[in-house]
């Protein structure tokens, strides 16, 4: 596309507490014994903080992304000139 003068730009923030990631922890904390009884959004928090590395291994700085953080690096895309950003997606590796 760079060709025809078409840019794409992504934030890939990795690791987000979202809705289906909710059902996820809700799953677990209700339907696995190691789990039992942990509240769904403190058992997340495990996952982001690499508490269970055989369930989730991909979260190298050990915490989920924030909206702050997904707005920043999306913001952040704005301010550089699409010409001078050579990689196909920003990956924030925070999370």
């Amino acid at each position: 596309m760079g060709p025809h003068n078409i840019n794409f730009n992504a934030v890939c923030p990795g690791i987000v507490y979202t809705d289906a990631w909710a059902d996820n922890a809700q799953c677990a904390v209700s339907q696995t014994a190691e789990f039992k009884g942990q509240d769904p959004r403190i058992w997340f928090e495990g996952i982001a903080r690499g508490h269970y590395p055989e369930i989730f291994d991909r979260t190298p700085l050990q915490r989920d992304q924030t909206l702050e953080d997904i707005g920043n690096a999306a913001g952040g895309l704005q301010y550089r000139p699409p010409h001078r950003i050579h990689r196909p997606a920003v990956a924030r590796r925070r999370g």
